[in-house]
């Protein structure tokens, strides 16, 4: 089943836009839930801007960007960056589209086929691999979970109590224009796809939805791996989405390989016994800073 953690950066889109990773077929071990002692107390600062991330997203009907993928190896056989195009498209609540086309080096042609195209709806995900010219389609039960991070914060499937439930949160930094979060899985499920993400977020730039994300951050393989995911104009409530949007893509049934898989019914998640206790004063979500503009 293709997994999107920020990437999924939403964590943020929370971020993410964080990203596609194929778990092990067969049975998904339960995830390893926290306990109390392994909980830092959220600040007073970093719980309100969870919720002023919170009702942002539940006010918004759709989501969309284009922008940047860069992905590094730093060491071994595999040592090397590629950059990608990205376009995503979501329709709150259970629709989305990703395409991601690779950015062809010094001296390279384009490859029309060098492309990653993801389509997710309330009952399936589409992976086409336009390199191999496969397509995996995953159904989902009813009540089942895409498992695809990014897409949850962006959607605001996730919220703000249950994002300091699922992850380590910190608040590295905030200036007049930027949040910047740092966030690190607590269940095992989620630390197989990463270590460590850092979103940053917009606050206070004029035209520019606040909270939404400016870049994601990813890292894996104790850091070998790095994928950083870059939003320059990223918008909510935008005009001219439509079901074709979401569609499935027509392929030629003579050249690609159609795989069909059935995700599991149920994932491992945290225990609801040991879920963080309210804060004595949840604060509501005040004055959301004005929207705004992308830096230079």
């Amino acid at each position: 089943m293709t997994r999107w953690t920020l990437a999924t950066a939403w964590a943020a889109c929370t971020a993410a836009l964080l990203l596609a990773q194929a778990p092990p077929a067969g049975p998904v071990p339960p995830a390893v839930a926290p306990t109390a002692a392994s909980r830092e107390a959220l600040s007073p600062a970093l719980w309100q801007h969870l919720v002023n991330w919170e009702a942002v997203m539940k006010g918004a009907s759709n989501f969309y960007c284009e922008g940047k993928k860069i992905s590094e190896t730093k060491g071994g056989v595999r040592k090397g960056k590629k950059e990608s195009r990205t376009e995503i498209r979501c329709q709150m609540p259970s629709k989305a589209r990703m395409l991601l086309t690779v950015i062809p080096g010094p001296g390279e042609k384009p490859d029309p086929n060098d492309f990653d195209l993801y389509i997710a709806t309330s009952n399936l995900i589409l992976e086409y691999d336009g390199n191999n010219k496969r397509l995996i389609e995953t159904r989902l039960p009813p009540g089942g979970t895409k498992g695809m991070l990014l897409l949850d914060f962006i959607s605001g499937a996730i919220t703000a109590r249950a994002a300091a439930e699922r992850f380590d949160i910190k608040l590295l930094k905030e200036d007049a224009n930027y949040l910047y979060l740092e966030l690190k899985p607590r269940t095992s499920e989620d630390l197989g796809d990463f270590e460590s993400m850092v979103l940053v977020l917009f606050r206070n730039l004029e035209g520019q939805p606040a909270y939404l994300p400016r870049q994601v951050v990813v890292m894996r393989n104790k850091n070998q791996e790095e994928e950083t995911w870059d939003f320059p104009r990223p918008a909510i409530n935008v005009q001219g989405f439509g079901p074709a949007d979401f569609s499935p893509a027509p392929i030629d049934k003579k050249t690609w390989n159609h795989v069909v898989q059935y995700a599991p019914a149920q994932r491992g998640g945290l225990s609801q016994a040991v879920q963080a206790p309210a804060p004595a004063a949840i604060p509501g979500p005040g004055v959301v800073p004005t929207p705004g503009v992308v830096p230079k």
